[in-house]
């Protein structure tokens, strides 16, 4: 560590300024913790004087000192030691340019700390996607530490709002249902949408199928699953537009004419302005991120699909970890990416396995944090395969239980071969 990295004179004067003006911590409050400072007894003394305000107790020399008795006895001359720092400054009209210093010096000491350690994790063996995950992981803490904005005047945030109402096009990416866009505008930026449903339902299908539609838009999409490998998901597609079901491709012995119609939709998907990018068997939420953010810079993103949340393992895997929690950190970090990145996420979510008819928001497994974390939150709902005799296979419902920025309600579908979707019933016309 050298001394370009810390600087104990300036830590002096802060502190000192906080003794001498009490009202001068609410200036830098949002700007510095404990650890923006190097020297551990500047640390432990800035720790007492938060705490104090905190507590609403009186702060001068002699709270701060007794306080550091009790929490550190072991520590010499406190008071004398704190006494000092009065010495180093005669007024807090400069703290707040001193807090960002010393803030900037905190981040300097926080990026070697994770230098070294990915050294030392490369040096130990871990492969080149553990290294990545860790540095993002790393990376992201640092940037949410070094956040310090402040609330926004409802002035300026009205300006801004005024200037994105005169956008010509303010509508969101397309869901491919033109009834389903009407509900919440289509997919937004920065925003988080759920699809849940049970085992079998078609959840991936119906993802695929919003994908594709804004591919056919020009829009740049990446899709993750940790459920199906990369050929499984171009079958799907491939069967989508080519009209021929899932069972005929992986049946064998194709006829000329469903070479042909192979061959058109190769033809129309290649022809397509945008592009999608897939991803199977993501190693931990961590690497989603890492590689959302390179394709990001790489080709431009607006639209991410992760198959499902339940699969995705977290960062930091352990044995006696409850998923539970493990489920939260992601749906964390997916809406974080969501809002760092711009762009919109559509994520696929498994219900209890002892979630009967109609779906509902308590059926999402590990509920909380994915409910919470959603801007929208959607199911996909067959009621033929529920039991229900009066509905066809091909018919189902997307119901939308959560919307934070518009109506509930639900939606009705029509599918072929759970590869086709229409707001309308499909006439069948594929030749076999």
């Amino acid at each position: 560590m050298t001394m370009n990295n810390f600087d104990i004179d300036i830590e002096q004067a802060v502190l000192g300024a906080l003794i001498l003006e009490k009202d001068a911590f609410d200036e830098i409050a949002t700007i510095l913790t404990p650890q923006s400072f190097y020297d551990p007894f500047n640390k432990l003394v800035f720790a007492t004087i938060a705490a104090l305000h905190r507590d609403n107790k009186p702060v001068d020399m002699y709270t701060i000192a007794t306080e550091i008795n009790k929490i550190a006895p072991d520590v010499e001359q406190a008071g004398f030691r704190v006494s000092k720092l009065t010495a180093h400054v005669a007024s807090a009209a400069n703290i707040k340019a001193h807090a960002f210093i010393l803030k900037d010096l905190q981040i300097k000491r926080d990026l070697i700390h994770t230098a070294q350690m990915i050294e030392k994790k490369a040096n130990e063996g871990a492969d080149v996607d553990e290294l990545l995950s860790l540095f993002t992981e790393r990376a992201e803490a640092i940037t949410d530490n070094s956040v310090t904005d402040g609330p926004v005047n409802l002035r300026d945030a009205l300006f801004t709002t005024t200037e994105e109402l005169k956008q010509p096009d303010r509508q969101g990416l397309t869901t491919g249902f033109a009834r389903l866009d009407t509900f919440f505008g289509g997919l937004h930026p920065g925003r988080v949408y759920v699809i849940g449903g049970r085992p079998g339902i078609g959840k991936s299908s119906v993802a695929l199928f919003m994908a594709m539609a804004n591919v056919m838009q020009g829009k740049q999409v990446i899709f993750f699953s940790a459920e199906q490998d990369v050929q499984d998901l171009s079958k799907k597609i491939l069967s989508t537009y080519s009209g021929l079901g899932h069972d005929r491709l992986d049946g064998g012995n194709l006829a000329a004419y469903d070479w042909e119609r192979i061959d058109n939709a190769i033809g129309q998907i290649q022809s397509f302005p945008g592009n999608i990018y897939l991803k199977d068997s993501p190693k931990n939420i961590q690497h989603v991120a890492a590689m959302i953010r390179n394709q990001k810079k790489k080709t431009g993103l607006d639209l991410v699909v992760i198959d499902y949340l339940q699969l995705i393992p977290a960062m930091n895997n352990k044995k006696n970890s409850i998923r539970e929690q493990e489920v939260a950190e992601i749906s964390r970090t997916v809406k974080q990416i969501a809002l760092s990145e711009g762009i919109a996420i559509l994520e696929l979510s498994q219900l209890n396995r002892d979630a009967k008819g109609e779906p509902k928001l308590h059926h999402l497994r590990e509920s909380g944090a994915i409910e919470q974390d959603a801007d929208v939150v959607m199911f996909v709902y067959r009621p033929a395969l529920d039991g229900d005799a009066n509905f066809s296979d091909e018919y189902g419902q997307i119901i939308i239980a959560k919307n934070r920025r518009g109506k509930l309600g639900e939606m009705e579908f029509w599918n072929q071969n759970m590869s086709t979707f229409s707001d309308e019933p499909i006439n069948d016309t594929t030749p076999y």
